[in-house]
C-alpha cells in the first residue's frame, strides 16, 4: 500500500479517513517520496490536521509533503462559466438568453457537484502524477464517492454516444452545404471523452488502490460489506481494509468489557466478510491524533500487519 501512485481512502463518515491518509502521507513523504494529500470531502479537515491553512491548490506541509482540498461549489461555478462560454461560440444570443439563467441554477440539480468534481479529477489527476511519486486522496463518504465513481463510468458511456451522434450531424451537415467547417461541440467532447477516458484507465491501473476504512460496530461493517462489493464490480482494486479504533485487549471497566466483547463478534465478522483481503488494525487512541509524531506512530500501526 505504501509503495503504490495513488491512494483512495474511502469509508463511513466518521471512521478516520482524514487521519489515517494524512499519517500514510506523511509516512510516504518522510521515506523520500514527493507526495501530494487531497480532500474531496466538502467538511474538509486537513487544515485542522496538520494545523495551518490548506487551500485549493497544493500547499507545502513539510519537505516532500503538499496538500490541497478541492473546493467543489468554487469548481461549479467555474464549470458553468466555461460551458456557458462555450455556448456563445456555438449558439446565437437570443438561445443563449433562454438558457443562461438555468445554468447558472445548475448547482442545485442533484448529481451537479459529482459532475463538476469528476470533470476536476479528470483534469488534475494525470498532471498531478506526472508533478508528484503518490497522490493520497482522502475521499467523502461512502455515498458520495459511489455517486462520482458511477458518474465516471456513467458519463464515458453517455459522452461517447453523445459524440457519435454529434459527428454524425456534423458529416451530413457538411455534405449538405460543400463545406467543412471546425466544430467546436465535437471539440469539447472529444476533450472531456479523452480525459475522463484517462481518469478511468488511472482508476483502473496496478498501481492505484482503494483503501476502505471502518470501525468494528454493525453500520460501519454493512456499509464496508456494500462499498467493497461496488468497488470491485467497477473493475477497481482494493489494497487494504482498515479497521480502525480498536480498543486495547486489556479492559477493566464493566462497560468497556461490554463493549470488547461486542467488538470481537464484529472483529470475527470483518475477518469473515473480508477474508480475501489483507486487513490492518489500528489501535484507539486515549487522545485525539495530533501533530507529526502522533500521525507516523498511527502508520506505524498500519506496517506492524
Amino acid at each position: 500500500m505504501f509503495s503504490s501512485r495513488l491512494l483512495l481512502f474511502c469509508g463511513k463518515g466518521g471512521v478516520g479517513k482524514t487521519t489515517l491518509s494524512s499519517a500514510v502521507a506523511l509516512t510516504v513523504a518522510r521515506e523520500g517520496r514527493r507526495v501530494l494529500l487531497i480532500s474531496t470531502d466538502p467538511a474538509h479537515s486537513l487544515s485542522d490536521v496538520f494545523e495551518r491553512p490548506v487551500g485549493r491548490e497544493p500547499v507545502e506541509i513539510e519537505r516532500n509533503l503538499h496538500a490541497c482540498e478541492l473546493d467543489t461549489s468554487l469548481e461549479l461555478r467555474e464549470y458553468v462559466e466555461e460551458v456557458i462560454s462555450t455556448l456563445k461560440e456555438t449558439v446565437n444570443p437570443e438561445v443563449l438568453g433562454r438558457f443562461e439563467s438555468l445554468l447558472r441554477s445548475a448547482g442545485s440539480a442533484p448529481g451537479a457537484e459529482e459532475a463538476v468534481l469528476l470533470d476536476s479529477l479528470s483534469r488534475r489527476i494525470p498532471r498531478l502524477l506526472e508533478e508528484f511519486d503518490c497522490l493520497i486522496l482522502d475521499t467523502a463518504p461512502t455515498g458520495h464517492t459511489l455517486r462520482l465513481l458511477r458518474e465516471a463510468i456513467r458519463s464515458g458511456e453517455w459522452l461517447e454516444e453523445l459524440l457519435k451522434r454529434r459527428e454524425k450531424i456534423y458529416r451530413l451537415r457538411s455534405a449538405a452545404e460543400g463545406v467543412r467547417k471546425e466544430d467546436r461541440v465535437i471539440e469539447v467532447l472529444r476533450g472531456r471523452r479523452n480525459r475522463l477516458s484517462r481518469l478511468l484507465r488511472i482508476l483502473s491501473a496496478k498501481e492505484t488502490l482503494f483503501v476502505p476504512v471502518l470501525v468494528p460496530e454493525r453500520l460501519p461493517l454493512l456499509e464496508t460489506s456494500r462499498l467493497v462489493e461496488e468497488i470491485e464490480s467497477m473493475g477497481f482494486r482494493i489494497g487494504a481494509l482498515i479497521v480502525n479504533k480498536v480498543l486495547p485487549a486489556q479492559v477493566r471497566d464493566t462497560f468497556l468489557k461490554l463493549r470488547k466483547e461486542q467488538e470481537e463478534r464484529y472483529l470475527e465478522e470483518v475477518r469473515r466478510r473480508f477474508s480475501r483481503y489483507r486487513l490492518l488494525r489500528v489501535s484507539l487512541r486515549a487522545r485525539d491524533v495530533s501533530g507529526a509524531e502522533e500521525l507516523l506512530e498511527l502508520a506505524r500501526d498500519l506496517r506492524e500487519f
